[in-house]
């Protein structure tokens, strides 16, 4: 399932660039750009590129430690 990019809690297969996801039981929330996760450093930061809490898409762990590391967004 995880490793074909299926998310349970999602229920799809790809994320689309720009989508905000978490892993459930975790406070780390990652973008998604062309396929990699970028990990957003802080609270902050997120504030400033005017997302939004409801935009996370909650998926499980397991389903982000599948994915590829892209740089970390600290600006």
């Amino acid at each position: 399932k995880v490793k074909t990019g299926y998310s349970p809690i999602v229920a799809k297969k790809r994320l689309y660039t720009g989508t905000l996801i978490k892993a459930v039981n975790d406070t780390k929330v990652y973008l998604m750009q062309n396929g990699v996760k970028q990990h957003i450093l802080n609270e902050q930061i997120f504030l400033n590129h005017d997302w939004q809490w409801i935009q996370i898409l909650p998926v499980t762990q397991e389903f982000i430690e599948n994915l590829k590391n892209g740089d970390k967004i600290s600006e």
